[in-house]
């Protein structure tokens, strides 16, 4: 919180009433978010840090990819495919 209110000095008088956090899952740090390489139309949209915060912005580029369109943004960042090596590529 003290992050927040360096940050955003207008919210130091606010009291916290309750705060939720959950487990990071991306070893790089980045979201991971696309279609998965060996599952045809299946698609990760895991957050790395950020969920509540992104949601809208990866919500607009889930269903970019469902309905087959561009994303509002380069996806290539967040591919799932990053954390295929070469030996499981192979497998594929």
């Amino acid at each position: 919180l003290w992050v927040a209110q360096h940050i955003v000095p207008g919210i130091r008088g606010l009291r916290l009433l309750r705060t939720w956090a959950g487990p990071s899952v991306a070893t790089d740090g980045k979201a991971i978010l696309g279609e998965a390489a060996d599952v045809p139309g299946f698609i990760l949209a895991v957050s790395a840090h950020s969920g509540y915060t992104l949601a809208p912005l990866i919500g607009r580029a889930v269903a970019a990819l469902v309905q087959d369109r561009s994303a509002p943004f380069d996806l290539a960042p967040f591919s799932p495919a990053r954390f295929v090596t070469h030996r499981s590529r192979a497998a594929l």
